[in-house]
């Protein structure tokens, strides 16, 4: 039986990641120095190097940004390991968060480095005969915002190298992009009374906060492929959301980034939000949103098993006659895409409820019949959330229509 943790709001738990079989080395220890910090301390890290297409030597990086891959290009006969300038790569409470380059300069002060992204088109690292790639000592890596860099996470490492080999032989923890190749089309505006990441949120005279004290408005988009699925889009960064006014005057900044909560209707009386869908991170540790109905619906048990039989909840999420509010309860969180385990704030029990009032209501799609999930095609994607064409050993998650779960190929 699945099982769910309950901590205190101080407690930070991190799980470790699995690796995944890659084409290309895939195990570095990434050194460098931070660039403008105090100090002449050398930092070293975990990345793995993942080849995406063996035809052109496209690659990724895991273990540099928490929320994405860096991209890459491979050319094992040249020996050479690029890495393009101005990266997109998501965006956070503070804007937009790109990898970019910056060269090192002279000044009068000594060392310096310039203005926001240089116009190097990459920077190209060197493969030695065992492997380690060595960067350019005048390139900084950069990883922020080049318009605004005072603003959010702003990391500066030089000189950089991959030294063959995990830290302490610990794999890389894994990136959490959002639902990836799916559909979504926009619906409507909601009022959103969040339970999962505000009620978790301390100021100077506040254990919990209160939800229902922080409504805030947000974007509902619904899925082009499932019926009766939708999500809010993007809660945690959305303008005027919850967490952006409590960081107002407070002390204690909580930095969120980009995500969703995903949520299917299509019981009215046993609303699911579903696992697996990254729903931002908080001091910078991935969330993923859900609830006790859609957490045990992902291993096929459903309404009758966990309320009737189980006797495991007492009031489900539901959807109101007018489909205008839908009311989460039983909100839990999990901490990797896997979501095996899930764990929930101690505290006051109400706060851990929440509800989104529709601006119109949500369709009624109940004359609409999903195919069985066996006549449905399977995708695989790896624990990155990158679709593969032809998996190979190793974890990966397997969807089949509304179904996600993660497997061993062997």
């Amino acid at each position: 039986m699945r099982k769910i943790y309950s901590v205190a709001l101080t407690a930070i738990i991190a799980f470790a990641a699995s690796m995944s079989a890659a084409a290309f080395r895939s195990d570095y220890t990434w050194e460098y120095y931070n660039f403008g910090m105090s100090g002449q301390d050398t930092y070293s890290q975990s990345v793995r190097i993942d080849i995406t297409d063996a035809t052109t030597g496209a690659a990724e990086i895991t273990g540099i940004h928490p929320y994405s891959t860096i991209k890459c290009t491979v050319d094992e006969k040249a020996g050479t390991l690029t890495i393009a300038n101005n990266q997109y790569l998501c965006r956070d409470s503070y804007g937009p968060i790109y990898f970019f380059l910056k060269r090192i300069v002279e000044s009068l002060e000594g060392l310096d480095f310039t203005e926001g992204a240089c116009d190097d088109a990459a920077t190209v690292g060197t493969i030695a005969a065992d492997g380690t790639i060595t960067f350019p000592d005048e390139l900084v890596w950069a990883i922020g915002d080049p318009a605004a860099e005072h603003m959010g996470l702003n990391l500066r490492p030089t000189p950089n190298k991959f030294k063959p080999g995990y830290l302490d032989g610990e794999a890389p923890e894994e990136t959490h992009p959002l639902d990836p190749e799916e559909n979504w089309e926009d619906y409507t505006t909601g009022v959103f009374i969040d339970p999962w990441i505000v009620t978790a949120y301390r100021t100077a005279d506040q254990y919990m906060v209160n939800p229902a004290a922080y409504p805030f408005e947000v974007k509902v988009q619904k899925s082009a492929d499932r019926p009766n699925v939708y999500r809010i889009q993007d809660p945690y960064i959305t303008p005027g959301n919850a967490v952006a006014t409590l960081n107002e005057g407070n002390e204690f900044q909580m930095r969120c980034s980009s995500g969703a909560i995903v949520f299917d209707v299509t019981d009215p009386d046993y609303v699911l939000v579903l696992a697996h869908y990254f729903s931002g991170a908080m001091l910078d540790k991935p969330y993923f949103c859900m609830n006790t109905e859609g957490w045990y619906a992902d291993v096929d048990m459903g309404k009758d098993y966990v309320v009737e039989e189980m006797g495991l909840i007492s009031v489900p999420s539901s959807l109101d006659a007018t489909r205008t509010r839908v009311n989460f309860n039983n909100c839990i969180l999990g901490m990797d895409p896997t979501c095996e385990e899930a764990m929930t704030w101690t505290g006051v029990a109400e706060y851990m409820n929440g509800s989104l009032t529709l601006a119109k209501p949500l369709a009624d799609e109940s004359g609409i019949h999903a195919i069985e999930a066996t006549d449905l095609p399977v995708e695989y994607y790896n624990l990155q959330g990158v679709r593969l064409a032809n998996p190979q050993p190793g974890i990966v998650i397997v969807r089949q229509g509304q179904k996600s779960y993660k497997t061993v190929i062997r």
